[in-house]
């Protein structure tokens, strides 16, 4: 359930973080979209590129950067027993880690809802899921019509009213369905101090 619900998520803290990005975009003038380099690296020239591309540059950050930031760092933050620094400072450096300044404000945004995730579920695959959907759809922009379909996503424009007011429900909704399981594995790890140590694998 809570992978189902996660998903909404992830989707829902997309478009709610288009509309961030817009209105930094128009308050500030620091545009922080895809560059064209970055799309270029993300282009397929055939299926069998576009599935080597999501795995590269979708599945494998996604896996490798939450066991990093919301497996190892978050965990050892919680250890002080102050939960609301930890996700923060732990969101932080996963904004910083980017090392994108225009990008540093929904990279940090998309790291605390990964951190609120983990620290409500007790799960890495839940943060993992996100990410991966997160990414992957990045790639789905540059290389379908979604575009088209969401103009939001590749020029700078309002999301749809109608559609934020779903999201930001979605998010609220989503977030409040999360609920902690009994597991066992290094995807599943109680964020208190003691509980991501080898004896709980």
């Amino acid at each position: 359930k809570n992978l189902f619900w996660c998903v909404l998520l992830a989707f829902s803290v997309l478009f709610s973080l288009d509309e961030i990005v817009f209105w930094q975009e128009q308050l500030t003038g620091v545009r922080a979209r895809l560059s064209p380099e970055i799309q270029k690296l993300l282009r397929a020239d055939s299926a069998l590129q576009l599935v080597w591309i999501f795995f590269a540059l979708a599945l494998t950050p996604a896996i490798c950067e939450e066991l990093l930031f919301r497996g190892f760092i978050l965990g050892r933050f919680l250890e002080t027993g102050q939960p609301g620094q930890s996700l923060m400072m732990s969101s932080l450096l996963f904004g910083l880690f980017h090392r994108n300044l225009a990008a540093l404000l929904p990279t940090t945004l998309a790291g605390l809802v990964l951190a609120l995730v983990v620290w409500r579920t007790g799960s890495l695959y839940c943060a993992i899921l996100m990410h991966a959907v997160i990414n992957g759809w990045a790639i789905l922009v540059v290389n379908t019509r979604l575009g088209e379909l969401f103009p939001w996503t590749r020029q700078p424009s309002h999301v749809p009213a109608g559609l934020l007011v779903v999201c930001v429900l979605g998010v609220v909704f989503a977030g409040k369905q999360l609920r902690r399981e009994r597991a066992s594995g290094w995807g599943h790890c109680e964020p208190i101090p003691g509980a991501c140590d080898r004896d709980s694998q």
